[in-house]
């Protein structure tokens, strides 16, 4: 038999309750510092994720600051930028390098230009 769920009705509220406090322990907010607020196994916020719908929208919130935080942190010089790009891979954003090659005798030659690119997850 397995243990009774920790989830209650209060908990997507607790969920907002640790965004509006998260700054006193962690740089970002994240599942991990959540699941240590409500005392619980990450494992155990995935699966809540995928049970309850309003605990999945409050859970997106998590993700969400979290991106913003990391994404403007990096910009203004704030966050550590290797982190922040390594964290935000999690978010779906990735940098793209395109390169070509030319031999010395010229037999190859680039048809493009090289690109850098920061694709944002949301575009289409």
């Amino acid at each position: 038999m397995a243990r009774p769920t920790k989830y209650t009705e209060d908990t997507p509220k607790q969920v907002l309750e640790y965004l509006g406090q998260w700054m006193n322990e962690d740089a970002v907010p994240s599942i991990e510092g959540l699941a240590d607020f409500l005392d619980v196994n990450k494992t155990t916020l995935y699966e809540w994720d995928n049970k309850h719908p309003e605990f999945s929208n409050v859970l997106d919130k998590v993700r969400n600051k979290q991106a913003r935080i990391l994404f403007n942190g990096s910009l203004k010089g704030d966050l550590n930028a290797s982190i922040s790009k390594l964290m935000l891979t999690k978010h779906g954003y990735s940098d793209k390098q395109q390169t070509d090659s030319v031999s010395s005798d010229g037999s190859m030659s680039p048809t493009e230009k090289v690109v850098f690119e920061i694709v944002d997850p949301n575009e289409d």
